[in-house]
């Protein structure tokens, strides 16, 4: 196991309760931790460490439903979840954009994918030249990434407003709160 990943504290003698709030603590610890780094930078490796430990926070929380209040679970996979939905919406345009500008650059291997841009604009444009149709294909491409770009800022932007709320958001303090009793 990665030496990061280890949770302190863990005590074989204590209920299962207390260690499910050891798990979720430090989970929930982490999280903060790697949002704040990312808040700071925008590195899209923290965006990725962001996302796993997440993940990471969001499953032990659905094992461990039990030793939590009801009310307090609830609002917090809410809060956790609205934030997966966010960073999701943020992951599919990095996707989608990464996809874009390879096949701007030429990539050969996403040709393939690609080729009913290239099908659909000889049809509309009734170009006989495949010269023409890759022309097209380009400004197609240039505005399409241009779009993208555009559409991942709005989510970016949107990611960051649900990181921000989430993190300070009612629930997650009486989560933590609970975690601590």
């Amino acid at each position: 196991m990665k030496k990061s990943l280890r949770i302190k504290g863990l005590d074989p003698n204590a209920s299962f309760g207390e260690m499910a709030r050891i798990v979720l603590r430090d989970r929930l610890r982490r999280v903060h931790r790697i949002a704040r780094t990312f808040q700071k930078h925008h590195d899209p490796a923290e965006l990725a460490s962001l996302r796993s430990a997440i993940y990471r926070l969001r499953y032990p929380l659905e094992c461990f439903v039990d030793t939590l209040p009801r009310r307090i679970f609830n609002a917090a996979l809410d809060e956790i979840e609205l934030l997966q939905r966010a960073l999701e919406q943020l992951t599919h345009a990095d996707a989608m954009l990464d996809n874009l500008r390879t096949r701007q650059m030429g990539d050969p291997e996403l040709s393939e994918a690609f080729g009913f841009l290239d099908a659909d604009l000889e049809v509309v444009s009734g170009a006989e030249s495949n010269g023409t149709a890759k022309a097209a294909t380009v400004t197609v491409l240039d505005e399409s990434l241009e779009g993208m770009e555009s559409d991942r800022a709005r989510r970016l932007e949107a990611f960051e407003g649900a990181l921000k709320a989430v993190l300070d958001s009612q629930a997650l303090r009486r989560f933590r709160k609970a975690l601590v009793e």
